[in-house]
């Protein structure tokens, strides 16, 4: 199975990752039944907000 690893940069995104990462999951399945697998790596650059602990 081929891999895929997303980085993403996030900077006081609390409002918008939940509805990003959802998004991932649902195109990670369609990558699934393609033969790949995908991570998502969240890089967070010191945000102010409740980013962080997701």
């Amino acid at each position: 199975m081929k891999q895929i690893c997303i980085i993403v940069p996030v900077y006081n995104e609390e409002l918008s990752i939940d509805t990003f990462f959802n998004t991932f999951l649902k195109f990670n399945e369609a990558l699934v039944n393609k033969g790949y697998s995908a991570s998502v790596l969240f890089v967070d650059d010191g945000s102010k907000d409740k980013t962080q602990p997701f």
